[in-house]
């Protein structure tokens, strides 16, 4: 079921669903409490290319995992952590995007990440002393976290700044 779908089942226009169930605070509580509950009754599910395109985020985290010398899926800390960030994703509605790739490709994938914009930032695996991966994708502008310490990269001047002056 779509939102125009739903908004017509209440004679609705679509916007008043909408933003009935982003929250908005504006309209009657009734009518909130009514397409709620019938969205959950419907089951409903919001179109995410139009959250994305109204937000401007994609609600999704991308991993690129190499498969040099040995492949990194086949290693279990790897494969466990991707099941368990998979299983926590979708709680959270979120997407994961996996791209396996050679080692040369790595920074291809990561930039190619970023272009399309199909995700909000990127979870590091394996990090390595002075990893070069971090400076890369500051360069780049993109989110990322590690899945591992970060040893020998000096630290971010934005990271650094945020532990001076937290929000």
């Amino acid at each position: 079921m779509n939102l125009k779908e739903l908004s017509q089942k209440f004679n609705l226009s679509p916007t008043t669903p909408s933003r009935a169930l982003n929250g908005y605070p504006e309209g009657n509580a009734v009518t909130r409490e009514r397409v709620s509950a019938a969205a959950k009754r419907f089951n409903y599910r919001p179109n995410q290319r139009a959250i994305r395109l109204a937000t401007g985020r994609a609600n999704a985290v991308g991993h690129v995992i190499t498969n040099h010398l040995q492949n990194e899926m086949m290693n279990p800390i790897i494969s466990d952590f991707i099941a368990g960030a998979s299983e926590a994703y979708l709680r959270a509605d979120f997407d994961m995007i996996l791209s396996v790739v050679s080692y040369a490709e790595e920074e291809a994938a990561y930039r190619l990440m970023k272009s399309k914009g199909n995700v909000d930032g990127v979870s590091v695996q394996s990090v390595r002393h002075d990893d070069p991966r971090m400076a890369f994708l500051t360069e780049i502008g993109m989110s990322f976290i590690t899945h591992d310490r970060a040893t020998g990269v000096d630290p971010l001047p934005d990271c650094d700044a945020r532990r001076r002056n937290p929000t």
